[in-house]
């Protein structure tokens, strides 16, 4: 995560004004300074289980989303409302886009599972969070996407 969070990247983002960068727990926090606060972020990369590999990593994702999904329905708390297979990086970052809405607060994770050199398999994960009737500034999804990518070799 230091890659990202020593690079100029978040520095010339900060200085634009629209966005509040802060680190939390080696997890890196976006808040829509021009939002009122209502639109943020959360970019992770979490380290796979000893043994589990990027394939593993995606099936339990896939069978965690179908129990979250049927939860949230059954309990009355929200819905799914889209889930998609994401690549990027031409097919290096394989995972899943999952959209939700959960008591108003209206979010979309980005899950992409990569083989790291020097630490072995990682999840990188972004969610976006949109409290009320809060427009996204334009780019956003496309600003994580970049960020969880400046974490891997294909930046």
């Amino acid at each position: 995560m230091s890659v990202l969070v020593q690079s100029v990247l978040l520095t010339q983002m900060e200085g634009a004004g629209v966005w509040e960068i802060s680190v939390e727990g080696g997890d890196v926090i976006y808040a829509c300074v021009a939002c009122s606060g209502r639109v943020t972020a959360r970019l992770q990369v979490v380290a796979l289980p000893q043994g589990m590999g990027v394939a593993e990593g995606l099936a339990d994702l896939k069978r965690l989303r179908a129990h979250d999904c049927a939860s949230w329905a059954v309990d009355g708390v929200g819905r799914c409302l889209k889930t998609r297979p994401v690549r990027m990086a031409p097919g290096g970052l394989v995972g899943l886009e999952m959209s939700q809405d959960l008591g108003g607060v209206w979010s979309m994770d980005t899950t992409v599972f990569y083989q790291d050199r020097a630490h072995g398999p990682e999840m990188i994960r972004s969610v976006l969070f949109v409290r009320g009737q809060s427009d996204v500034p334009a780019g956003t999804v496309e600003m994580l996407r970049a960020h969880m990518k400046r974490l891997t070799l294909f930046w």
